[in-house]
Formats: structure tokens, sequence, C-alpha cells
């Protein structure tokens, strides 16, 4: 099996998991559509808004702290200069922006954890002391873990995973969906002129190194970037296969997401048929929104690389699990953004590619680099969203019913 691979990642996908709420309505009040609260009706009402726009950054050292929130400027931190540490996670901040012009920003926060837990930071955002649209209360800054120590194993030879420790260390999030429905970070319609963006109902203290407003990222598609490659002349790399073991995890950004083992095949390596050894990660912890699997790869030179995968996917029955695929924390092409792992209830191989034969090709700088999974809807993301509106439409009606009839 490992011969077959440029690239091998030993993994279970599983696709992200979203549900729905029903809202309990007041008889005496009119239940709202859920389009008129939901982010898709917001952005639908500000798409005309210019997309190309520059990045502009708080300042630091002029935010508003109120409701007993512990902030403090330190000129130095963890390798920053002037960083905001909110040490209480109480109360809330303001931060000020000079927008330079009328347009869509995504809002990205450099943070750094400042305490130990294995949840996410959550917190809530108001754009101009509003919420203006649902899901600003429901932002989640993802932490690092990484393997404390060897793979474990029982007194009669049976793997499992290594302890997990959190790995400390300044990240920037594009603040986006939680629950995962949106596959894209959120967009803000912002004016010319002076605006303001509020944290609040922090669940964890963190520090932050800039809090920016910035464009969308615009991701080149395969054929433009082939095009680039052949205009600078890289060449296919020719070499021994490299192989990565998906136990092997270099980082990852929830506590659970530890390397198993599966003994129901000897299609996956390592293989033993009395005792379980560890051997692939992913499965039913790898599911929420968001949840990124890293790992480190020693490129021996420079050159075009594929990628393909050993992978199952049993748990979504004729349908798919998507993932996005960066390096060096970059998409390198539109296709990467779009991943799909179809059905299937046994190992297979995968090949990252337009079509059988014909696989996408990643230019890989000699030395270490690192490749990232991460689940998202992605294509069905729309899909997603459309049905969440339609079921909250249709239990609102059923309420609007009971109240007239009950």
């Amino acid at each position: 099996m490992k011969k077959l691979l440029s690239l091998v990642l030993a993994l279970i996908i599983l696709m992200v998991s979203a549900s729905v709420c029903f809202a309990e309505v007041k008889a005496d009040v009119k239940s709202t559509s859920a389009s008129e609260t939901d982010y898709s009706f917001y952005l639908e009402k500000h798409n005309k808004l210019e997309t190309n726009v520059d990045t502009v950054f708080a300042d630091l050292e002029t935010v508003i702290a109120k409701g007993g929130a512990n902030v403090k400027q330190v000129s130095k931190f963890e390798g920053k200069d002037s960083v905001l540490k909110w040490n209480n996670a109480e109360g809330k901040v303001t931060f000020s922006f000079k927008v330079p012009k009328t347009g869509l920003y995504n809002v990205a926060i450099e943070y750094f954890p400042l305490d130990t837990d294995t949840e996410a930071i959550d917190l809530s955002l108001l754009v101009d002391g509003k919420e203006v649209f649902k899901g600003l209360n429901n932002i989640s800054l993802p932490r690092l873990y990484m393997d404390d120590g060897d793979i474990r194993a029982d007194g009669i030879g049976n793997q499992f995973a290594p302890e997990q420790k959190e790995y400390f260390a300044w990240q920037e999030k594009r603040l986006c969906d939680a629950e995962g429905l949106n596959a894209k970070p959120y967009l803000l319609a912002l004016t010319k002129g002076e605006h303001t963006v509020t944290i609040y109902d922090t669940s964890a203290p963190f520090a932050i190194a800039s809090i920016k407003l910035c464009a969308e990222e615009k991701v080149p598609t395969y054929a433009e970037v082939l095009k680039e490659y052949e205009a600078k002349g890289y060449k296919k790399y020719e070499g021994n296969q490299i192989t990565i073991q998906g136990e092997d995890a270099y980082l990852k950004s929830a506590f659970n997401l530890i390397s198993q083992s599966d003994a129901t095949s000897a299609n996956v390596y390592p293989y033993n048929a009395e005792v379980a050894k560890v051997n692939y990660i992913g499965g039913n912890n790898w599911s929420g929104a968001g949840d990124t699997i890293s790992w480190k790869l020693d490129v021996p030179e420079d050159g075009l690389y594929a990628i393909n995968f050993a992978f199952q996917q049993s748990y979504i029955i004729n349908g798919s699990a998507y993932r996005i695929l960066r390096v060096d924390g970059e998409i390198p092409f539109a296709e990467a953004a779009e991943i799909d792992f179809k059905y299937c209830n046994a190992w297979k191989i995968k090949e990252f590619g337009e079509k059988e034969g014909e696989p996408y090709l990643i230019y890989l700088k000699k030395g270490e680099r690192t490749l990232s999974l991460e689940v998202n809807l992605c294509c069905l993301s729309n899909f997603a969203v459309t049905l969440k509106n339609q079921i909250y439409d249709l239990g609102a009606i059923y309420r609007e019913i009971v109240m007239i009839t009950g």
C-alpha cells in the first residue's frame, strides 16, 4: 500500500456535524423569519459592496475596557511587541478602526491563550455596539494540542494514544461561524469612517497581538497556479516517496483529536492481528467545524509534489466529507479548499487530482513544511444554510398554527 503514494496520510474522515435549534416564541409576539437575522440574509443585503479593501489595524493602546475587564498593555510578550493582555476574561473590550473605504471586511485576531484548558476560547462580538447578525455571539478561537510523549501500551501490548498537552503559540484566526454552516469567514459591511468592534463574554483569558479588518482571502484556481509553475520553470519531484503516517500528527486544534487503532484491516500500517496498534487519526472525534490536524514534512528538495491520501470514510453513507488542505498555513489553490472524501467502508487510496491519473501538483520548498487538513462543509455550505432557515421558518409557522388552534 505504501509503495503507491507520493505523500500518504492515514486518515478517517467525518463530515462536520451541524445542529438546528428552534427558539421559543411568546404567544403574543409574531415570530421572525430566520433569514431576517441570519448571516446569509445580511450578506445578501450587502453583497454589492466592494471586496477589494485594504487592511486596517486597531490601535491596541487606545482600547476601552469596561465591566471589570482587566486588560494590560505590555511592550513585549512571547516574541511580540505591544501586546494587549486580557487577564481575567471578564467585562468587554472595544477596539476602534478608521475604515478607509466602504466595503466588506473580515475580522482577524492574532491571539495567545493565557491559561491551560481543553476547550477553545469562546467569545461574542459587537459591531458599532450591535450584534448585526446571528452568529457573532458564538465565535471560537481554537487552542493547539500535541502528543506528550510516546504511544502507550497495556500489559499485553495493546497500544493507545499518548497523553495530550497544550502547545502555546501565536495564532491568527479570521472570525467565522462556530457551527460551520458558513464555509468562509464572516464579512462585515462597513462604511468609510470610524467603527468599533467590541469583544465580550469571553470564556478564558488571552493576549492579543493584533486585531484587524482585512479583505476576504482570494485563492487562485489550479489552472492559474499551474501557469505560474510553468512560467517559473518548476520541476516535478522525481525522488523517493515520502510517507507521513496519520497518527504522527504534529498539532491538533482540539484536545480529543488523538491517534487511534484499527485492527480490522491489514491495509493500514502498522497492523497486528493479535494486539491493537496505533495506526490512524480521526474518526468520530474529527467532526467539529474547523477541527484541524497538522503534520510536519521534511521536503528533500524544491519541486512539485503530488499528494495521495490513505483514508476511510464510513460515516456518511453515499455522501462525502470535506477538508481544506493548507501548506504552511496557506491554501495552495482553490481546489485544495474543497477536497471531498467519498463514502467507503474500507481503507482506500485517494489521489488528490482533477481526474484519475492527473494529480494536482503542489510546489514545496526544501526544508520543514507543515501540511494541515481542516473540517469544513465547503460546497455544501449554501445547502446547509438554506435548509436551516427553511426548518426554522417551518417551525415558526407550526407554532403560529398552534397558537391559533390551541
